[in-house]
């Protein structure tokens, strides 16, 4: 069924000027625990380092060299929350001097059963792109810099960065969302870490061939990165 909102609101594209903050916001959220995001932009004109969270959940994520990035939620709890407002903050920095186009090529959401709901843009929308009410943040450097080789066989390095002292937890995921084995748990200084994936999981047996993906949790942040492995 395709929900509409009461009015009219801002379409799904957007010319980003410098200094501008930019967020997703969607009503009649109280009924949705999943959500996949697609955004589109000109990674030379448009940087996009850092998605503020929806809520609690797993997030996976994937940039694709064209500009778009893949993003999906899920949660067993509402994603909109109390108020049934999800907002997720895009805080976009414009390279240059012109302003950027930002784009929200897709957007679905998923209900308590798993059922895929369209977000409906044409006429009225229920989920629109919005200047944010808040000051653009500081950007943190907590952040999974690299997975290398990837793809990788058998094993690959997982490179991080944290910009403080930190509690570091680094997981490894399948594409269904379930966990695989955990490579870190500890207090970690500020700066540049590795760890290795050596393929296997939490019981030692080498896994299957297939997309993976490494999601670290910092200073309440998640990043997230995709990785293949090829046998």
């Amino acid at each position: 069924m395709r929900l509409r909102a009461r009015t009219p609101r801002t379409p799904r594209a957007r010319l980003v000027q410098r200094g501008e903050q930019l967020a997703l916001v969607i009503d009649r959220a109280g009924a949705l625990y999943g959500l996949d995001l697609e955004l589109r932009y000109d990674p030379v004109r448009l940087a996009l380092p850092e998605l503020g969270e929806p809520g609690a959940g797993l997030r996976v994520e994937a940039q694709r060299a064209d500009g778009t990035r893949a993003v999906g939620w899920a949660a067993a709890q509402p994603l909109g929350g109390a108020s049934g407002v999800m907002t997720v903050v895009l805080p976009a920095v414009v390279r240059g001097a012109h302003d950027a186009r930002l784009e929200v090529a897709s957007l679905w959401g998923y209900d308590a059963q798993g059922t895929r709901v369209p977000i409906a843009w044409d006429g009225k929308p229920w989920g629109w792109l919005a200047p944010a009410a808040a000051p653009l943040p500081t950007p943190r450097t907590e952040r999974l810099l690299s997975s290398a080789p990837n793809p990788f066989n058998p094993s690959t390095t997982l490179r991080f960065e944290l910009s403080s002292p930190a509690r570091a937890v680094l997981e490894i995921y399948d594409a269904s969302g379930a966990r695989v084995a955990t490579l870190l748990v500890e207090a970690r200084p500020a700066g540049v870490g590795e760890v290795m994936w050596n393929g296997t999981d939490a019981s030692g047996r080498s896994v299957a061939s297939g997309v993976y993906f490494a999601r670290l949790r910092a200073a309440a942040q998640n990043h997230v990165l995709r990785m293949v492995l090829v046998k």
